[in-house]
Parts: C-alpha cells; structure tokens; sequence
C-alpha cells in the first residue's frame, strides 16, 4: 500500500496515487503556464517556443462570429465554414435588399410626368421616414438590450440584483449538523441569481475551455481566463447573499430556527468574502466545488434570452 503524504490516503498503485493528487491536492501540482493564453506546457523549454507564436487568447478568436477556438487548427476549420456561411448571408441580405427596393413604372398612359415626380418624391420621402424609424427603433432595442446587462466589473464589487430574491426558502433547508450544507445553499442561490437575465454577465458556452467571456458594456464582450473570473464570481455573489441575510435580518422576515440556520450560513459564506482561504485545505477543496458548480450554472443559462 502506498500513502499520500498529504492527506494520509492509501492506493494500491503509484498510478492510483498520482491521479488521486492531481485530482484532490490541485494545489501542490506545479502547472507551466502561458502567462498570455494560459495553455499548460510540459517544460520550461516548450513554454519559450510556444511564447515566441502566442498572440494570446485573441489569436483564436473567429474574426466572424468572435467565438474563441481551442487551438489554431480547430480555429482554421471553424474559419473556413464560417466565412462561407458569412458569405452565404451577404448574398442573402443583397437579395432582400434588392427585392424591397420601390419600382416606378414610367407609364404615360396613366400618369402625367408631374404626377409621376410627384410620387417618386413622395415615395422617397416615405423611405426615408422609414429608414429614419428603423433607425431609431433598432438603436433604442440595442441600447436597452446592453444597458439589461449586468456589467461585469474587475475591479470592484458587481452589484448583482438581488431585490426580487426570496431566500427564506433557501435559509430554511440548511443543515447546520451538515459542514458542507452551506455549499448547497450557496449553489441555490447562484441558480436563483442567473436565472435573471440582467445578471448574466459571464458567458460559459463550453465548459473544457479555459476562458469566458465577460460583458463589458454596449454589448462588448471580453475573453477572460476562468481562474480570475470565477475566483471573482465567487466572491461578489458571496458578497450578494451576506445583504441578502443581513436584509432579511434587519426586516425581521425570518425568525425561531430559521434565524439560527441564517446565523450558520452567514459564518460559513463569509470565508469566500474576503477570501481568506489561503491556506485552508478544507476551504480550499470547498472553493472548488462552488466554482465549479457555477460554472455549470452558467453555462446552463449560456445562449439563453
């Protein structure tokens, strides 16, 4: 038998072992990392070739859809099928363009030529009121569309909105016999929270990359590498559910048991507030499972309106 010199659990092989470490103790692996796309390399000689071609996370990036490729050859496949689908819809859209476009049949039979100018000024007047209208409406969609979004902002506190949220439900159901109960409540109220549109700040459409994407205003969206964004969603939605018991608190909303469970949860959230799970084995392995199950979260939610 062989025992894991950090936890004391024993495997029958070396293979067991080293797969137990990599899984449980991620943080005694000592990765080599592109400090530009965070790609792990092997050694410290292949890290120096990779950097001398690495563009960083933007060099795989469709110029099309904007959609992030894991490697340069699956971005050259998706390249080619892109282009020729945006290809395919500039010819579409020149089509309807042509077929909307108003014809005037210069019939002298029906019309006098002043007539006939007449209503060719009155034809263009009317498109340009259209065009006009179009304009305005599509501008005023787009607007209200980006201001809905939540900005995801890397240097403060996202102010995610919370005040529709009824959490006694959630208060309710937690275990304080159970140390791992306040993992659960935090999972429900992450749900809860992205299941409002305006909160969907992080796109995960593809939960083996690395990276998401973030909003950033006007409907920009910028690639982030996951190890900072969801240390950061931890954090701030930690942050949301604190106000949200110290509101329901303060109110008076939940009383008798239920206002010990709240005491419980606030004491095992409020670690992951301020981040001092540095050097917490248990804290450590907890930070894990919440990160991952938003991520889950959200990229359940990912593509949705």
């Amino acid at each position: 038998m062989i025992v894991c010199k950090y936890c004391g659990l024993t495997e029958t092989t070396y293979y067991k072992l080293k797969k137990h470490i990599a899984r449980d103790h991620t943080e005694t692996n000592t990765k080599i990392q592109c400090d530009k796309c965070m790609k792990e390399l092997s050694s410290t000689q292949t890290l120096k070739s990779h950097k001398i071609t690495c563009d960083g996370l933007t060099s795989l990036q469709c110029q099309y859809c904007s959609k992030t490729l894991s490697n340069r050859y699956s971005k050259y496949r998706h390249k080619k099928v892109c282009q020729n689908k945006q290809k395919e819809a500039n010819k579409e859209a020149d089509k309807e363009e042509i077929n909307t476009l108003p014809s005037i049949t210069n019939n002298t039979n029906n019309y006098a030529v002043g007539n006939l100018q007449g209503d060719h000024n009155t034809i263009n007047n009317n498109n340009t009121n259209n065009t006009n209208n179009i304009t305005n409406y599509n501008t005023n969609n787009i607007t209200n569309n980006n201001n809905s979004i939540m900005l995801f902002d890397k240097d403060s506190y996202i102010s995610f909105d919370a005040s529709s949220m009824d959490i006694e439900d959630n208060v309710s159901k937690v275990d304080c016999t159970d140390d791992r109960s306040h993992i659960g409540a935090l999972y429900n109220f992450s749900n809860i929270l992205f299941s409002i549109p305006k909160n969907r700040c992080v796109k995960k459409t593809n939960l083996k990359m690395r990276h998401s994407k973030v909003h950033t205003g006007d409907n920009r969206w910028e690639t982030l590498d996951d190890s900072f964004v969801y240390d950061k969603l931890v954090k701030d939605i930690s942050i949301t559910l604190m106000n949200k018991l110290d509101e329901c608190e303060d109110s008076g909303t939940i009383k008798g048991v239920n206002k010990r469970k709240l005491h419980y949860l606030r004491g095992k959230t409020e670690p992951f507030t301020n981040k001092i799970y540095d050097d917490e084995i248990d804290l450590i392995r907890q930070l894990r499972i919440i990160k991952t199950n938003i991520k889950n979260i959200l990229h359940s939610y990912s593509g949705r309106k």
